[in-house]
């Protein structure tokens, strides 16, 4: 039997859920694999397929009779009008559900209340026990408290209104909208914000049928979302309300339910075992790559090279963990321990300082040893540093052209180290003329010193010429340091590590030209430079065909557990 057959074969789920897990099993470390079996799950279970119809079943028409005159009654209780939503003939088959189930629409389920919010000038309004649920609380599929909370008082003094438990609440404005629709049952009484949209149920004893709908309407649901020219996301209840939806007989809505939490107990189960696993290989890689960097002599670091390959594919099992041995490498580069050393190299030997800008370096200013040929130094006896031009001449965007001088800002540096020129901004010759600083020249590093990216690198070439950002500094190096190898530096955990160092505290990360000055690099022979750097451009190289070798096995399981999907909803019909 495929696992298609399986999954909906009520007797196989009922009597073998191990079997299912075992057959879904190979999908889990696909991209959102339990993600996507949850919504198989789902949609499988609201259009009939997971479950039997029994012939004692109360008739579903019966039910919406019942739901129909309860929500009058409710209406009337809420001190509401009510409006019928468009209504589909209870004895017409649905294309998407068993010929036996009701169909009706969203809205005649019961009625809708909206939220408000207490005025903030009245400290008494929120000093109350009452849950105040906004979209921040929607967190969890059962709602029993909220992060704020509101008094009686408040509720009566504003647009809040009160809503029932076992109420279906739903998100309708933000954000979050764009890509996901949060919806919860209230376990107690409570009120929303406005936000929200409350579906105080004619029938309760269907809250778990009605909320796993939705769950499984979720795309259905983000098709109806309205997006603003400036991006705020609104769903508009009137689409929401006329919605079809399926209503099976009662008692086979709570057979329903318990299939599903049985099913999502396996699908925990599948979470669970994920979890696990990608955490302990994540454990053994890092403890295999910090071997390497922490290894103290060379019968030490080939063993744990030896590890590391004889284990390579089980460690690295995705391409974001090829992040961790690119930086490894770096690493590896910078501590000597990526090439052999040549006794018959000399080391660079620099002027004593004697500028009061560039302090002495400490012995507890240097992480780790280097080779007896390598020197520490200060990166500002190596290298000037130039800020760019911050004064009236300044660049704005209004004085952008098609085609000029590059002007360079952080957006421009892409991660592997270049600059891009899709992106880049031009100004004038004239305009760069102007400018009194922070003009490249071939050799050049940028560096970006504040913000989330700070810290982004690139090399200046293929460009000749062109002026910086506010937020870059300029890196000219001394013929003692090779642009790559000084790229790689900075790019390196050492690199990583000193913007913490010297970053200023502020709330924006933050760096000054002067806090580059004082960054202690591990210096290598010149032509030992070279050969690091040509090594790490191997290795890295490699590091690109695995992940994108990775990337494309990803590709054929996501393929493969879609057209698995596809076929079990094609058996399933």
């Amino acid at each position: 039997m495929s696992v298609a057959e399986k999954l909906v074969d009520y007797e196989v789920l009922k009597r073998e859920p191990d079997v299912v897990v075992a057959e879904l099993r190979p999908f889990v470390f696909a991209n959102a694999g339990v993600k996507a079996i949850r919504e198989l799950m789902l949609e499988l279970a609201v259009t009939g397929k997971l479950t039997e119809r029994l012939h004692d079943d109360d008739s579903a028409a019966a039910d919406l009779d019942e739901i129909a005159a309860a929500r009058q009654t409710l209406a009337v209780s809420l001190g509401v009008r009510i409006k019928t939503a468009k209504q589909a003939d209870a004895r017409t088959r649905h294309a998407d559900w068993p010929c036996e189930w009701a169909t009706t629409s969203v809205g005649n389920l019961g009625v809708f209340l909206g939220g408000g919010t207490p005025s903030k000038q009245n400290p008494a309004y929120w000093e109350g026990d009452i849950p105040w649920v906004s979209p921040k609380d929607m967190k969890r599929p059962y709602i029993e408290d909220a992060i704020d909370h509101v008094s009686a008082e408040g509720v009566e003094n504003s647009s809040a209104k009160m809503i029932p438990r076992d109420s279906v609440l739903m998100v309708i404005r933000g954000m979050i909208l764009d890509h996901s629709f949060p919806v919860a049952v209230s376990e107690r009484d409570l009120t929303i914000n406005q936000d929200m949209k409350a579906l105080v149920l004619a029938m309760p004893a269907s809250r778990e049928f009605v909320l796993l709908v939705f769950q499984a309407f979720k795309r259905r649901v983000l098709s109806l979302v309205q997006r603003s020219s400036h991006g705020t996301c609104r769903l508009p209840i009137d689409d929401v309300a006329n919605l079809a939806f399926p209503l099976p007989p009662l008692a086979e809505q709570k057979r329903i339910v318990s299939k599903v939490d049985r099913l999502m107990g396996i699908c925990d189960r599948l979470e669970s075992e994920r979890r696990e696993t990608l955490s302990l290989t994540d454990r053994s890689r890092r403890s295999v790559l910090a071997s390497l960097t922490s290894s103290r002599d060379a019968a030490e670091l080939a063993s744990s090279w030896r590890r590391l390959s004889d284990h390579f594919e089980i460690l690295h099992d995705r391409p974001e963990t090829l992040a961790d041995l690119r930086q490894t490498i770096l690493a590896l580069a910078v501590q000597g321990k990526l090439v052999t050393q040549d006794p018959d190299e000399e080391e660079i030997v620099l002027p004593e300082i004697k500028s009061r800008h560039v302090r002495p370096i400490n012995n507890d200013e240097t992480p780790f040893c280097v080779p007896p040929n390598w020197r520490w130094y200060r990166l500002g006896q190596m290298a000037e540093f130039l800020n760019g031009d911050r004064g009236k001449n300044y660049p704005n965007r209004s004085e952008y052209v098609a085609d000029g001088i590059p002007f360079i800002n952080t957006g421009h540096i892409d991660p592997d180290g270049t600059l891009s020129q899709s992106r880049m901004n031009y100004i004038t010759r004239d305009k760069f003329n102007t400018l009194r600083s922070g003009k490249i020249i071939p050799g050049d590093l940028v560096y970006c010193l504040r913000g989330a990216t700070i810290g982004k690198t690139a090399v200046v070439e293929p460009l000749i010429e062109g002026a910086v950002a506010s937020s870059l500094v300029i890196i000219r190096l001394s013929s003692w340091l090779s642009q790559r190898y000084a790229y790689l530096y900075l790019k390196s955990p050492l690199g990583m590590e000193l913007i913490k160092r010297f970053d200023n505290g502020s709330a924006q990360p933050n760096l000054g030209a002067k806090s580059l000055e004082e960054y202690v690099v591990p210096t290598p022979p010149h032509a030992e430079q070279h050969r690091i750097v040509a090594k790490v451009d191997r290795l890295l190289a490699q590091c690109d065909r695995v992940a994108e070798q990775l990337r494309q096995r990803q590709a054929t399981t996501e393929q493969l557990l879609t057209a698995t999907i596809h076929r079990i909803l094609e058996v399933a019909q």
